[in-house]
């Protein structure tokens, strides 16, 4: 009986304490910080790079002849080196553009510009002449009227007064110097019509070559504006025929630049294909195995 207390004693004992030590809290270490390992930055060598430059390439060539394509399957070739060249038609070409050249030096040749009309005056008519014989013929008129006045009054006076003095005689003589002085009054009036109608005639002949004169300046002002208008339009024909001749210009010269083909590469044509013929021109495809460095 005793025993059996001691154990039973004994038993609750060791329960108690396993207890105890199940509900005491479990002690973690703080965590370490990892390190990392140092990263390589060293680049890759160059045969770890990808290569830039492609394995095969194609190369489509105009021909104008079989003969200008230069190469075959098989031919090693250093880049740069030429595939094709279309001498038949690099010579037409050349043809071409010296007739393109000739043609743009006729048009920059200086389009004579049209003279410009020029107005000329006439002098003035110059009437000193007739300006003066009427002159002189008014004052021969006047001085026939004066004294074909005083011999009227003189024979007046002598009819009145029947001067004793003068008998039938020198009264006819009388009458015969008044019909003579009328005559001289009636020639100096006529000088006067006649030298007025002088400077009108001239001054009609100085009006009528005025009148020409302005017919041809006219005629010349028409002939100008007809001639200015034809080199407006010879000057935009130029300009026209000039950007046509240069655009041809461009066109040969690219088609020159293209008449000879070379290898982008170094490499060894693998395979030569005649593709299709358009109008005279040969389309031909290469395909270049290219060396790789």
């Amino acid at each position: 009986m005793k025993r059996l207390c001691q154990w039973a004693i004994a038993s609750i004992l060791a329960l108690n304490f396993g207890c105890a030590q199940s509900t005491q809290p479990e002690y973690n270490p703080p965590p370490v910080p990892a390190v990392s390992p140092e990263t390589s930055t060293i680049p890759p060598e160059p045969d770890e790079l990808p290569s830039a430059t492609p394995r095969k390439v194609d190369v489509t060539v105009a021909l104008s002849d079989p003969e200008d394509l230069k190469v075959k399957p098989g031919d090693q070739l250093e880049k740069g080196e030429i595939i094709s060249d279309m001498t038949r038609r690099r010579t037409q070409l050349e043809r071409t553009k010296k007739q393109l050249d000739l043609s743009l030096e006729q048009l920059n040749l200086p389009i004579p510009e049209p003279l410009p009309v020029v107005d000329v005056e006439l002098p003035p008519v110059d009437l000193t002449m007739e300006t003066e014989a009427i002159k002189q013929a008014q004052l021969a008129l006047e001085q026939a009227q004066e004294s074909v006045e005083f011999q009227k009054a003189k024979l007046e006076a002598n009819r009145r007064f029947k001067i004793p003095e003068m008998n039938a005689i020198d009264q006819a003589q009388g009458y015969t110097e008044l019909l003579q002085l009328e005559q001289n009054r009636q020639s100096a009036a006529l000088a006067i019509m006649q030298s007025v109608a002088a400077r009108q005639a001239k001054q009609r002949d100085y009006q009528y070559l005025q009148y020409q004169q302005a017919l041809e300046q006219q005629r010349n002002l028409m002939a100008y504006q007809r001639d200015v208008s034809n080199f407006v339009v010879n000057v935009q024909r130029v300009g026209v025929s000039r950007n046509q001749l240069l655009t041809r210009l461009d066109e040969v010269e690219t088609e020159l630049e293209s008449a000879s083909v070379f290898s982008p590469y170094a490499g060894v044509v693998r395979r030569v294909d005649i593709e299709r013929q358009s109008n005279d021109t040969l389309l031909a495809r290469l395909v270049l195995d290219v060396e790789q460095p």
